[in-house]
C-alpha cells in the first residue's frame, strides 16, 4: 500500500452538497413526485373547499383612556398624563375587560345558543372559548382595543360583539 495515500481526501466529505447527484434522484422520480404533488392538491382542494367549515370574522375597536378633568382638581391626572403610568394603567383596563367576570355573561349567551343548536354536544369551556374564538390586543403604542370575535355560526357575530 502506497505510504502517500490519503484516506480523507477519499471520502466524502459531509461538508458538500452534491447537487446533480439531488438533481438526479428527482429527475429519475419525476412521475412519482409528480402523481404526489396531484394527489396532494385534489385532497386539499376537496378538504377546503367541502369538508372545512367557514369560519366567520366580527370585529370592533374601541378607545381606552382616562377622562380628562382639570389638573388642579386632580393631581392624578397630572402623573397620568405625564405618561409615566399611562401604560400600566391601559394594560390594567384591557386585563379588566379579558377578566371571566365582565366576558362571562357574553360566553353564558354563546354556550345557550351553542346548546341550542346542538343539544348532544357538550358545553363549551370557559377557557377554550376565549382562547379560540376571541382576540382582545391593544394596538402596538396606541390606547385603541381591538376585540375580535370567530365562530363558524354567522348569525351569532352581531349579538356576541
Amino acid at each position: 500500500m502506497d505510504e502517500n495515500y490519503n484516506f480523507q481526501e477519499d471520502k466524502f466529505n459531509d461538508d458538500d452538497l452534491n447537487v446533480s447527484y439531488l438533481i438526479n434522484i428527482f429527475w429519475r422520480n419525476k412521475k412519482l413526485i409528480t402523481y404526489s404533488f396531484v394527489i396532494f392538491l385534489i385532497f386539499s382542494s376537496f378538504f377546503t373547499f367541502f369538508i372545512r367549515k367557514k369560519t366567520w370574522e366580527g370585529k370592533f375597536e374601541i378607545v381606552l383612556g382616562t377622562k380628562l378633568t382639570d389638573k388642579k382638581d386632580n393631581p392624578a391626572q397630572l402623573f397620568l398624563l405625564g405618561g409615566l403610568n399611562n401604560k400600566s394603567a391601559l394594560q390594567t383596563e384591557v386585563g379588566i375587560l379579558k377578566s371571566p367576570s365582565v366576558l362571562l355573561p357574553v360566553f353564558d349567551f354563546v354556550n345557550k345558543e351553542f346548546k341550542s343548536k346542538y343539544p348532544n354536544k357538550k358545553d363549551l369551556i370557559f377557557s377554550n372559548w376565549k382562547k379560540d374564538n376571541l382576540n382582545i390586543a391593544l394596538q402596538k403604542n396606541t390606547s385603541i382595543l381591538s376585540i375580535t370575535y370567530l365562530d363558524q355560526n354567522k348569525t351569532l357575530i352581531i349579538p356576541v360583539l
